[in-house]
C-alpha cells in the first residue's frame, strides 16, 4: 500500500519526487552500457549523489538558523541554547564533508559512501523530527525518498559490479 502524502506540502513532494530522476536515469542505463561509459554514469551519479547529500546537511543548517530565531525569542538559557545551536549547525556540514570525500574516492567507494552518507543522514532526519526540529511530514517525505534512492544506488553498484566499471 503507498503511503499518503496529504500532509507534506506539495512543492516538498513534486519537486523531491523530481529529484529522484536523476538517480535513475543514471543508475538504470548502467546495465545496457560499455563499461568505459558505465564509469561516466557511476562518476555522475557519485556527483549527483554528493549534491543531494550536502542538500541534505543544508536543511539542518536553515533549520537550525529558524529554531535559533525561535529560541533567541523565547529568551531561553543561553547555555543550553548555544550547545544546541553548536549540535544542529555542526551536523549540518558533516553531510557536505561525507558527500566531498565521496567524490574523491574510486568508483565503487565513492558510490558505498555517497550511499551510506544518505542512508545515515535519514535516520538523523527521522530524531530530528522526533526531536521537533524539522516538521513530522519531513520524515514521511524523506522515508520514501531515501528508499527510492537507496534502490538506485544499489542497483548501479551491482550494475558496476556486472559490467565492471
Amino acid at each position: 500500500m503507498l503511503p499518503s502524502f496529504q500532509d507534506v506540502p506539495r512543492p516538498a513532494l513534486i519537486l523531491g519526487l523530481g529529484g529522484l530522476v536523476p538517480f535513475y536515469a543514471i543508475s538504470l542505463p548502467i546495465w545496457l552500457t560499455d563499461p568505459l561509459y558505465g564509469y561516466v554514469l557511476i562518476d555522475s551519479l557519485i556527483t549527483y549523489g554528493a549534491a543531494i547529500l550536502s542538500f541534505l546537511g543544508a536543511v539542518h543548517w536553515g533549520a537550525a538558523m529558524w529554531q535559533g530565531e525561535l529560541e533567541e525569542a523565547r529568551e531561553e538559557d543561553d547555555e543550553e541554547m548555544d550547545r544546541a545551536a553548536w549540535a544542529r549547525y555542526g551536523w549540518s556540514v558533516v553531510p557536505a564533508l561525507i558527500a566531498w570525500i565521496g567524490t574523491l574516492l574510486g568508483p565503487f567507494f565513492g558510490l558505498v559512501l555517497i550511499t551510506l552518507g544518505i542512508a545515515f543522514a535519514y535516520f538523523i532526519d527521522v530524531r530530528a523530527c522526533n526531536a521537533g526540529f524539522l516538521p513530522e511530514w519531513y520524515a514521511k517525505l524523506r522515508k520514501w525518498l531515501t528508499i527510492f534512492t537507496l534502490i538506485a544506488l544499489a542497483n548501479a553498484g551491482i550494475g558496476g559490479a556486472v559490467v565492471p566499471y
